[in-house]
């Protein structure tokens, strides 16, 4: 990569979709986004990807190719979008979509309104997607432990 012009850094530590913190999965051993979004560590790899990408085009790459199926959309390219960076999105065919559109195809592919309902805005109808595609797509790992039950009924 050096000789041809590009660096690397490895951030899976910060913005990947298998963190080692715990507390960002659920009862069911599931990476929970929202929670993962709020952590520290994440914050780190955020503000490292915005500090770049004001002197140079930045590419996150994880093993999935279609971009709904990944963390990135659903988690990294959301928070990058919320702080106002253009994201984009290379497809199988290595075409590029705006996250706006990507978010779009989304909604579609899940059969929601567009442009909201009687009942939620179209930022509503947005969150739900992300949390539907997120219970898809999310890392399932190993239950947590129980506590030990007779440490545990003592309380």
């Amino acid at each position: 990569l050096d000789t041809a012009g590009f660096g690397y850094a490895f951030l899976g530590a910060e913005l990947g979709g298998r963190p080692a913190d715990r507390s960002c999965y659920d009862e069911d051993g599931r990476v929970r986004y929202e929670l993962l979004a709020n952590s520290d560590k994440f914050e780190d790899g955020l503000a490292y990807v915005t500090r770049n990408a004001d002197e140079r085009r930045i590419a996150l790459m994880c093993t999935e190719k279609e971009p709904l199926d990944c963390h990135r959309t659903l988690l990294v390219a959301r928070s990058l979008a919320e702080r106002g960076i253009d994201v984009d999105h290379i497809l199988p065919d290595g075409s590029l979509e705006g996250h706006q559109e990507t978010i779009g195809r989304l909604l579609l592919t899940l059969k929601l309104p567009p442009y909201g309902d009687l009942f939620r805005s179209r930022d509503d109808v947005i969150s739900d997607a992300l949390m539907i595609q997120e219970k898809r797509v999310a890392y399932l790992g190993e239950k947590p432990p129980k506590p030990d039950s007779e440490w545990w009924d003592g309380f």
